[in-house]
């Protein structure tokens, strides 16, 4: 399995190039957004993948390997989504003004509910046929996703809960600063209630998407502070490094959700301290950047058929190879359909 981390590397890699002029701007272009989303799904895709393998209790290297970069990963693999979702948002918020907003619950948050609907409905029609019995509760909460059929629903709750919080802040204050602080005490209360409800991936990064949502009001002072000094940036990036590590390790007096969110936030200011200096592109990157929706919520629908069939434990490596074929044919499908909806329901 510790060559799915090495191949992730090597697409990361290709393409790779210093820039010839340090950009902040650049580093948070679309284009660049889309090859670190790429990135990221990929390693979303080999946390889901070896859910369906029996790795308890190995000894070898290469499954510990593998085991210690998961675990020391954890949901940091979501950041970029959640920043990068806070961030476009409020860069269309301050470019389209009150006529964005007013869109945004239909064209918005409705258009992508009605996409995970769709998608949970084959979740739900493959489960039934592979034998799987639902009460009527289970399904009402799988739509309104609290509940599953074996997709992933907490990151589209998070983020559909996140849009709702940021169009009623910005709907509501017209101050932006004020709308910002408005939107932070909508996410920690999030952040408290779903505590008492859900298991901890629920909420420990959601305040990646605040920090999205913020970033533009930082991003002067941070440049300014850094400038062009190229010590200066280095030294930056090495104390995020040392913080990222030691939250990573874990602080005991610091509570876990809050090292997690801020550990979480750090992970994506040396993100874009790196993407200053670098540049990432490949076209595989790049369409997988730009389908990460599709990717995120249709790829465990290969793996529940292919371990249905015992594949997962018979033939792990044609396990693997089939949930990768299965996601890509998915994701080319519903693409296009989703698409052609989007035309008709919301003309887009």
């Amino acid at each position: 399995m510790l060559f799915l981390y090495v191949l992730i590397l090597i697409i990361a890699l290709w393409g790779l190039h210093k820039r010839q002029i340090p950009s902040g701007e650049a580093a948070l272009s679309k284009s660049q957004a889309n090859m670190i989303k790429g990135i990221f799904v990929l390693l979303v895709f080999v946390s889901h993948v070896s859910q369906y393998l029996d790795l308890t209790g190995s000894t070898d290297f290469l499954s510990n390997g593998f085991l210690f970069i998961r675990r020391n990963i954890g949901q940091l693999v979501v950041v970029p989504f959640l920043f990068y979702s806070g961030f476009g948002l409020r860069c269309s918020i301050e470019q389209k003004g009150s006529a964005y907003l007013r869109s945004m619950p239909t064209k918005r948050i409705l258009r992508i509910y009605l996409h995970t609907a769709i998608i949970i409905t084959l979740f739900l029609l493959v489960s039934l046929v592979l034998g799987d019995k639902y009460s009527s509760k289970h399904i009402i909460l799988g739509y309104l996703l609290w509940d599953s059929f074996g997709n992933s629903t907490w990151y589209i709750f998070a983020i559909l809960t996140l849009y709702l919080f940021t169009w009623f802040s910005f709907s509501v204050l017209k101050n932006k600063n004020a709308a910002l602080i408005l939107c932070f005490a909508l996410t920690a209360s999030y952040c408290l209630i779903m505590s008492r409800l859900k298991e901890s991936w629920w909420y420990n990064t959601v305040f990646a998407f605040w920090f999205g949502l913020f970033y533009p009001s930082l991003q002067p002072l941070f440049l300014r502070i850094l400038g062009n000094s190229l010590p200066k940036r280095i030294c930056a990036a090495v104390v995020l490094g040392v913080v990222i590590l030691l939250l990573t390790r874990g602080l005991p007096s610091i509570p876990y959700s809050i090292q997690e969110n801020l550990r979480a936030i750090l992970t994506m200011l040396l993100i874009i301290l790196l993407l200053e200096r670098i540049e990432i592109g490949n076209r595989l990157l790049r369409w997988i950047g730009t389908h990460v929706f599709e990717i995120y919520l249709l790829q465990r629908l290969p793996m529940i058929l292919l371990a249905h069939f015992g594949l997962s434990k018979t033939c792990i490596p044609l396990f693997i190879c089939g949930s990768i074929i299965g996601t890509g044919l998915l994701v080319w499908l519903f693409s296009y359909l989703l698409a052609r909806f989007d035309e008709r329901i919301f003309d887009i």
